[in-house]
């Protein structure tokens, strides 16, 4: 697709299948809602951003983000959790933000805290 922008209290529902959901943006991509999975989370998730315009993750998100030619920034002024893998040219984490580590397509089995 060429723009996604997911503003706050959207959610996208997402269908996970045998497969796993790959989602590839061209232009523009800016996350402040939700993402859901029929299966009741994000694991299995991929993010694929091709664009070279600044990438912003707002929202907490679970799953990969690739985005190579873009820097991406993670957060949004007050506390969130990214968990997942997370690659891009540049990436910007701002204040009161956790990333954790969790390999895509894995399975998530206890949160640290």
């Amino acid at each position: 697709m060429l723009a996604l922008s997911v503003e706050p209290q959207a959610t996208v529902e997402l269908n996970k299948g045998a497969s796993g959901i790959t989602l590839y943006v061209r232009d523009s991509l800016i996350y402040r809602g939700r993402f859901a999975q029929s299966d009741g989370t994000g694991q299995g998730f991929l993010l694929g951003y091709t664009g070279e315009n600044t990438t912003y993750l707002e929202a907490q998100l679970e799953g990969a983000v690739v985005a190579p030619r873009s820097t991406l920034v993670l957060g949004a002024g007050s506390e969130r959790v990214f968990t997942g893998e997370f690659a891009a040219r540049n990436i910007e984490v701002r204040p009161d933000v956790r990333v954790q580590h969790l390999a895509y397509g894995c399975e998530q089995s206890t949160t640290a805290r």
